[in-house]
């Protein structure tokens, strides 16, 4: 996260967009969340991206109280974490992989582009 905050945090409306960012990071950390994946207009070079959009890996999540509380709150989630907040289910039936997906610009011509991956495990083994 010192690097997404180094690179991308760099304003006001970006250190708004990153604050909120290190919220929901800091949920998905404490429930063992392995690893999420970030794309949209905070992860490029414009100045006043709109949000930024996060994909978790379910896998090894333990639901914790406040896991629970922001999953019952998923619909207001949008207006309180300022980003787009979605569960990685690339099996059927949901048959949408999202991390394949964000890695091509569709507007153009399905050109591949990058997505970042912050690996959370990594994260707390720096805190420790």
């Amino acid at each position: 996260m010192a690097e997404v905050e180094t690179r991308f945090a760099h304003n006001d409306k970006r250190r708004e967009l990153f604050n909120a960012l290190e919220k929901v990071i800091s949920i998905l950390r404490q429930c063992n969340c392995p690893e999420v994946y970030l794309d949209s207009s905070f992860i490029t070079v414009k100045d006043e991206p709109d949000d930024y959009d996060l994909c978790f890996e379910p896998r090894g999540i333990v639901a914790t109280d406040r896991f629970r509380q922001f999953l019952e709150e998923y619909k207001k989630n949008k207006e309180k974490y300022l980003g787009d907040i979605f569960v990685h289910m690339p099996e059927p039936p949901y048959q949408m992989n999202l991390i394949e997906f964000w890695q091509k610009d569709t507007r153009q011509d399905d050109v591949i582009k990058g997505i970042l991956r912050i690996d959370l495990r990594l994260e707390d083994d720096a805190q420790k």
